[in-house]
């Protein structure tokens, strides 16, 4: 009779534990609404927990800021991500004065948490700081932890940032509320901006058709373009005009790149514009075929010790139409 009973309670626990583990594989939801998805990253990177700001209906995925996560190998990973006022990709949401918010993480292995404003234009070294703690209420669920904030005195531009103890690891989080209609725009006017000398790979003609492109021989009025997030391209001919070493720094590094010419990106991207530290065969190049093509590149996600990107090529006549097509769905945050 004993087994019996001992027996029941392991098949019972057994199921409890199927179904815990089926609840938090469920998207999270926040009073019926469903938050968005975070970004898809290589399986070897590893990024903390999302988080998301509801204001009224309205869910906004966190912009990303350092973060320690645990890994299999170092046991635990560490990287940072350029400061807020640094990244032109900053997610930004409309918070009115005396409006509350909450904020859902998607944990509940929670030990520490804490919601600070500040002022966008006071900078973290600025001196006197006028940052405040927000007061939170805190409500665990299942698969999350939801924070009600304190609403704000003001609905003036302000850096919201977040930043959770886990019981392993920790992250921290950015919002830009309600940033000055007088701020410099976040994106560009134009979609893509082009380096080149001609005679160039894409046709005088084919530009001219598509004004979103901007046309330079240039670098300094391509680097003047870069000063808000847009597509970078560079013909193959115009690679000996670069800075490179501008091309792997912050911001700009994180812009979708093409390099109109080459439509094997191993070799466009290790080898004739190297842009990270991309590992791969040595290779006879000579006994393949190059051209004619582009190939695109954009970091999606960095750590410390790892780098998600994507990186592709593409073997046909290049086109406006056929790069912009890449580039916007990147800049949009689309998958392709």
């Amino acid at each position: 009779m004993k087994r019996k009973i001992f027996r029941a309670i392991i098949v019972l626990l057994a199921l409890m534990g199927i179904v815990l583990i089926v609840i938090r594989s469920l998207p999270i939801t926040y009073n019926g609404l469903e938050l968005p998805t975070p970004p898809q990253v290589a399986p070897d990177i590893v990024l903390p927990p999302a988080a998301w700001l509801i204001v009224d209906d309205k869910a906004v995925l966190a912009s990303y800021g350092s973060s320690c996560t645990p890994t299999l190998v170092f046991g635990m990973g560490c990287g940072t991500m350029p400061e807020p006022w640094d990244r032109p990709d900053l997610v930004t949401v409309t918070l009115s004065a005396e409006k509350s918010a909450v904020i859902v993480i998607a944990s509940t292995a929670i030990q520490e948490f804490h919601a600070t404003v500040q002022p966008w234009a006071e900078r973290s070294d600025s001196v006197p700081s006028t940052l405040h703690e927000l007061k939170t209420e805190r409500k665990r669920g299942i698969n999350k932890t939801v924070y009600t904030l304190e609403p704000l005195d003001d609905a003036s531009d302000m850096l919201l940032e977040v930043t959770v103890n886990y019981n392993r690891g920790s992250a921290s989080y950015y919002w830009r509320l309600n940033p000055a209609s007088t701020a410099q725009p976040a994106f560009s006017p134009f979609q893509a901006v082009y380096l080149v000398k001609h005679p160039g790979q894409l046709s005088l003609d084919d530009l001219q058709a598509h004004p979103e492109v901007a046309v330079t021989g240039s670098f300094d009025d391509f680097k003047q373009h870069a000063q808000t997030k847009v597509a970078l391209w560079i013909d193959k001919n115009a690679i000996e005009l670069l800075d490179q070493q501008w091309l792997r720094e912050a911001p700009q590094k994180y812009y979708p790149l093409a390099l109109v010419g080459y439509n094997e990106p191993l070799y466009a991207f290790r080898d004739a514009l190297p842009v990270a530290q991309i590992e791969g065969p040595a290779m006879d190049w000579s006994t393949m075929t190059l051209e004619p093509g582009f190939s695109i590149w954009m970091i999606r996600a960095e750590t410390g010790s790892s780098l998600s990107a994507f990186m592709n090529g593409y073997n046909q006549m290049p086109s406006v139409q056929g790069i912009l097509d890449i580039t916007n769905a990147l800049l949009e945050g689309r998958t392709r």
